[in-house]
């Protein structure tokens, strides 16, 4: 079988568990970061129990990118390995949550699958496409399993209207030619069942990252606080294990008969309210409740709650109108074979948070990346920029706030920069120092839009392209505030932010 993003969450569990079937496997990886398909993938054995620095037996790498025409290969080569196996199962894509990253998550969800129908003719094989259960959009209360409506129903996001796209041209261009497909559906993938491993820290994580933060910083202070969260309790947020949906997928793409579309959901989702109560023991200290819209604005908000209801804006669609997915069609296909979606328990819950904690929360496995960044914009922007600021108010909206931060810019090797911050005045800036508060790690890519005022490094750390060390509330709530300084005082010698 070929397996397009083997190197990402979905796809390396998903070769790890054909490998593990007996399944030859030709795994497509595009290089990236300087680091070529066969050391990302490889660079996964501990996960999965590898043995050796090589690739285990039974998998192949071939260095490609889906965004490309032929898989970025020579049409011969393409050709061939198309040929060569019986199924091609396409698990890369782009997941952002972002309008500001649709003309990627257009091309890389939706318009690459016009690359398979020329790949696919004449060879034999079918075709899986891993997609999602949200392309339901938000128009129905229990999305079933058929092929993506047209026209499209309203989408929280345009990463859901993009993973819709690719089903339409997938099954336009394939339908064409003969090729016989399967759509997967799962929903939000999150750490096994066993032990909660994975190598992904993004959605629910950061959330759950954050709420752990918040559980220290009161132990240290010795006292519990409240944290309500602002959506509608009895929505329902679909939680599955990662090797429910590969076993699953694993399983279907053996049967060459089980096409159409199918639901990788939990048979028993929970409400918001229900997930609450289940995390309540995990974070002690921390009173965390869901509260609908009323309720919200009878109590005003306190500066945390707005901080954790700001961190959750990208995930704003999912908290306030979750919907249900009915998986029958899976379930009767995966009828004989022993697989059901394990229960969304406080077991389950506490293994996640454990193991994240056990790694902490994938903080040591994400960066640097590379070490290629722009020296001589990070040491202008420092050690000029904001080092000619020293003395001056820099934080508008909390004069008597004094603190002491690092950041670290990742891609160039020994750089860091220690800021002091009295009374809401930026006192110094160097490179060393005292013992901070907390700590940033980005790459200079990131800290060029933060400095241009293009990127909040709230969403940045989100969207795991920054990283906290420390109080991670109080480096988030400063976040805030800087948020307005550079909006009033964006860095001037800085083009084109990312």
């Amino acid at each position: 079988m070929l397996v397009t993003g083997a190197a990402g969450f979905l796809g390396s569990h998903l070769v790890a568990e054909l490998l593990a079937r007996g399944h030859g496997v030709i795994a497509v990886v595009r290089p990236r970061d300087g680091r070529s398909g066969l050391e990302r993938l490889t660079a996964l054995r501990d996960d999965f129990g590898w043995d050796g620095a090589g690739p285990p037996a039974g998998l192949e790498v071939v260095e490609g990118d889906v965004d490309q025409p032929w898989l970025g290969l020579e049409p011969t080569t393409a050709r061939r390995l198309a040929a060569s196996v019986t199924e091609i199962v396409h698990a890369a894509a782009l997941v952002e949550f972002s309008e500001r990253r649709r003309p990627e998550l257009e091309a890389t969800n939706g318009r690459a699958l016009e690359h398979f129908a020329p790949l696919l003719a004449d060879s034999g094989a079918g075709f899986t496409l891993v997609s999602t259960a949200y392309v339901a959009g938000v128009g129905s209360r229990t999305a079933i399993e058929k092929p993506a409506e047209e026209p499209p129903p309203p989408f929280r996001n345009a990463y859901e209207e993009s993973k819709h796209l690719g089903e339409r041209i997938a099954r336009r261009c394939l339908s064409a030619d003969g090729v016989p497909w399967r759509f997967l559906r799962p929903s939000i993938v999150l750490g096994a069942s066993g032990d909660g491993r994975t190598h992904r820290f993004d959605t629910i994580y950061r959330f759950l990252q954050l709420l752990d933060g918040l559980q220290g910083a009161a132990e240290e202070r010795g006292e519990s606080l409240r944290l309500r969260v602002r959506c509608q309790p009895e929505s329902v947020l679909d939680l599955v294990p990662v090797d429910y949906v590969t076993s699953a997928t694993a399983a279907l793409v053996e049967r060459p008969d089980a096409r159409g579309v199918f639901h990788l959901t939990s048979a028993d989702p929970l409400t918001l309210d229900e997930l609450a109560q289940r995390l309540a023991p995990l974070f002690p200290l921390v009173h965390l409740e869901a509260v609908d819209e009323a309720a919200w604005r009878r109590s005003p908000p306190d500066s945390r709650e707005r901080l954790v209801d700001r961190a959750l804006v990208s995930y704003r669609g999912y908290l306030d109108g979750g919907q249900g997915f009915d998986d029958r069609r899976t379930r009767s296909a995966l009828r004989g074979t022993g697989l059901t979606c394990p229960p969304v328990d406080s077991a389950w819950l506490t293994r996640l948070v454990d193991y994240a904690r056990a790694v902490d929360w994938g903080r040591s496995r994400t960066l640097p990346r590379s070490t290629t960044g722009d020296l001589g914009f990070a040491q202008t922007f420092f050690d000029r920029f904001l080092a000619g600021r020293a003395g001056s108010e820099l934080l508008a909206g909390a004069p008597r706030l004094t603190t002491r931060f690092e950041v670290r810019v990742v891609d160039l090797p020994g750089f860091r920069r220690v800021l002091d911050v009295e009374k809401g005045e930026l006192r110094a800036v160097g490179p060393g120092g005292p013992p901070a508060r907390f700590r940033y790690d980005l790459e200079s890519s990131v800290l060029r839009g933060v400095a241009t005022g293009q990127l909040d490094p709230r969403d940045a750390f989100f969207a795991r392209r920054a990283e906290i060390r420390g109080d991670v509330e109080e480096a988030l709530r400063f976040a805030a505030l800087m948020v307005d300084f550079f909006r009033r005082s964006p860095f001037p010698g800085a083009h084109g932010a990312s």
